[in-house]
C-alpha cells in the first residue's frame, strides 16, 4: 500500500492486513466515510496524516475522517504528525511505547471529549490537540476547527514538555467550583517547559496549579484571565518572571469562593447623560476563607457600543446581605433597539477578592441587562408676548429624557419671519425667547421642537400658536396641532 493510497476514497470500512506493519503516510486521510478500522496486532507504526485531514493548501480544500469514533491502539509503537487530524475520534488511549504525542496528531478532533496519557508521556507536541483555521473558498466561509468537547484532561507525571498551541482553542477547563473549592488543571512538578500559546484561547481555563516552586520556561501560554497558583514561597519568583503577566496567587486562596445575587429593579430612569437603575446584590461566601484578603465586593463590567470593556469595582462591608445601589451607565456604554424603540446596556456583574493593589480575582460572572424604553418628553407649558417694533415672545417648556431638541417655525401665510434663541437640553423647567417679525397682517405662525431619545427616534413637541390681526393685536396659545 503506498502513500495516499485511498485519500478521500468512500471508502467505509478497512481491515490492515497481516502483511502489513505500519499504515503509509495519508493512506485514508480525508475518507469522510470512514467508520471502522482494524489494526492487526502487529502494526507498530501510524503514519504522517495516515488518518488525518486531506488539505489542499492551494485551493483551501479540506476533508477529513469525520466518521472515524474509535479505533485500538494499543500495540501501535509510533505516531506520525496528523496521524488523526480532524477525525471523529470521541476518546483516545495513548499507547504504551508513545512516549511523544507528535505534532498535530490530534489536532481539530472536535468530537474527542477523552484524552488517556499514560503515566510515561514525555512531551505533547505542538497543536497536538490544537485548532486549525482555513478559507474554504467554495463556501467563502473561514473556518477553526478545534477540540472543542475536549474539557478535562490528566496531565502525567512524567510529562516534561507542552509545546506550542498543544491544546489551542479546545475547552480545557479549570476552576469548577465544587463547594467552595476551586479545581485547577493541573500541571505536573515535571513540567520544565510551557510554549507560547499552549493553551491559547482556552476560554474556559480560569485557573491552574502549578506543583513546583522552579518556575518553567513559558511566555503567553495561558489566556490573559487564567488564574495561575503556586507555592506560598513561589509567589514573588513567579511574579517576577515571563509569568508575571498573570495574576499569581498561593494555594491557600484556592479554598477561597464568592458567589453573588443581582437583582435590577423595574423603574430605569434617565437623566443628564446617565442611565441609572435600582439594584440590588448580595456577595455571599464564607468568611473564615478571606483572612488574607484585603477587600471583596462586586465588579460591574460594562460593554461599550465599541465593545471596549470598563470595569468598576465596588467594596461591600459583610457577604450575604443584600447591598441596595443604583447601576449607573454613562449614555456611550447604550446600544439602541431602533425598531423598538429601546436603550439597551449589557453589563456582566460578578464578585471580586483584592489581594494587594495590582492583584484582583473574580468571581461568578452574571450577565445583566438594563432596558430605557421609556418616550422622552417636551412641551411648551407658558409663553408671553410683547410688541417693540417686533413679536417678542418667551417660552416656559419642560423636558423629560430628551437626547437632543432643535427649534422650527413655521410661518404658517409666509408673513412673517421668526428668530430664537438656542435651545438647551436640561431635564425640567427651560425657558428660550425670540421674535417675530411682522411683514404685513393679519399674520399667524407656529413654533414647535423636534427632540429625539437615545435611539434617535424623534418625535414632535406641542405648538405655541402666535397671531396678529389686522390692528396689530397679538395673541398666543399652547395648542396640541396646528390648524
Amino acid at each position: 500500500m503506498g502513500h495516499y493510497a485511498f485519500a478521500s476514497s468512500g471508502i467505509v470500512s478497512v481491515t490492515i492486513p497481516e502483511a502489513m506493519d505500519a499504515v503509509p503516510y495519508g493512506a485514508f486521510s480525508g475518507c469522510e466515510s470512514l467508520e471502522t478500522v482494524v489494526l492487526h496486532s502487529g502494526v507498530s507504526e501510524i503514519g504522517y496524516y495516515a488518518f488525518g485531514s486531506n488539505r489542499d493548501n492551494y485551493n483551501e480544500k479540506y476533508s477529513a475522517c469525520i466518521n472515524l469514533k474509535n479505533i485500538d491502539l494499543t500495540n501501535v509503537k509510533s505516531l506520525g504528525e496528523g496521524a488523526f487530524f480532524g477525525s471523529g475520534l470521541t476518546e483516545v488511549t495513548i499507547p504504551k511505547a508513545v512516549t511523544k504525542i507528535p505534532e498535530s496528531a490530534f489536532c481539530a478532533c472536535a468530537s474527542l471529549a477523552t484524552v488517556n496519557l499514560h503515566d510515561a508521556v514525555t512531551s505533547i507536541g505542538r497543536d497536538a490537540f490544537g485548532s486549525y483555521s482555513f478559507y474554504d473558498s467554495e463556501t467563502g466561509e473561514e473556518y477553526t476547527l478545534s477540540c472543542s468537547s475536549l474539557k478535562n484532561i490528566d496531565l502525567p507525571e512524567s510529562l516534561i514538555v507542552i509545546y506550542d498551541n498543544a491544546f489551542s482553542d479546545s475547552a480545557i477547563e479549570g476552576e469548577l467550583i465544587e463547594g467552595t473549592k476551586i479545581v485547577a488543571l493541573d500541571i505536573p512538578a515535571g513540567v520544565s517547559d510551557i510554549r507560547y500559546g499552549a493553551f491559547r484561547g482556552c476560554m474556559n481555563l480560569a485557573a491552574v496549579k502549578m506543583n513546583t516552586s522552579d518556575v518553567p520556561e513559558g511566555e503567553n501560554m495561558f489566556p490573559s484571565a487564567t488564574v495561575i497558583y503556586v507555592p506560598a514561597d513561589a509567589v514573588e519568583t513567579y511574579k517576577s518572571s515571563d509569568w508575571g503577566y498573570y495574576t499569581i496567587l498561593p494555594y491557600d486562596m484556592m479554598s477561597v469562593s464568592l458567589g453573588l445575587t443581582v437583582a435590577l429593579g423595574d423603574e430605569v430612569t434617565y437623566s443628564d447623560g446617565y442611565f441609572n437603575a435600582p439594584m440590588s446584590v448580595t456577595v455571599t461566601g464564607d468568611d473564615a476563607n478571606l483572612s488574607n484578603v484585603d477587600e471583596y465586593g462586586y465588579y460591574v463590567k460594562i460593554l461599550n457600543r465599541w465593545g471596549e470593556a470598563e470595569m468598576e469595582y465596588y467594596p461591600v462591608d459583610a457577604l450575604n446581605v443584600a447591598t441596595e445601589t443604583t447601576f449607573t451607565i454613562y449614555s456611550e456604554y447604550v446600544s439602541s433597539d431602533y425598531e423598538n424603540h429601546k436603550a439597551i446596556v449589557s453589563a456582566n456583574i460578578g464578585a471580586y477578592v483584592r489581594i494587594d493593589d495590582d492583584t484582583v480575582v473574580t468571581y461568578s460572572n452574571t450577565p445583566v441587562e438594563v432596558v430605557y424604553d421609556k418616550k422622552p418628553s417636551v412641551k411648551f407649558t407658558d409663553v408671553t408676548t410683547s410688541v417693540d417694533g417686533s413679536v417678542n415672545f418667551e417660552l416656559t417648556y419642560e423636558v423629560e429624557g430628551a437626547y437632543w431638541i432643535y427649534n422650527e417655525q413655521l410661518n404658517k401665510e409666509g408673513n412673517g419671519y421668526f428668530s430664537m434663541s438656542s435651545v438647551y437640553i436640561e431635564d425640567g423647567v427651560n425657558t428660550t425667547s425670540g421674535s417675530w417679525d411682522v411683514y404685513e397682517t393679519p399674520a399667524d405662525g407656529y413654533i414647535y421642537f423636534y427632540y429625539y431619545d437615545r435611539n434617535y427616534v424623534d418625535y414632535t413637541s406641542n405648538f405655541v400658536h402666535l397671531s396678529m390681526d389686522a390692528d396689530s393685536v397679538v395673541s398666543a396659545e399652547i395648542v396640541d396641532s396646528m390648524e
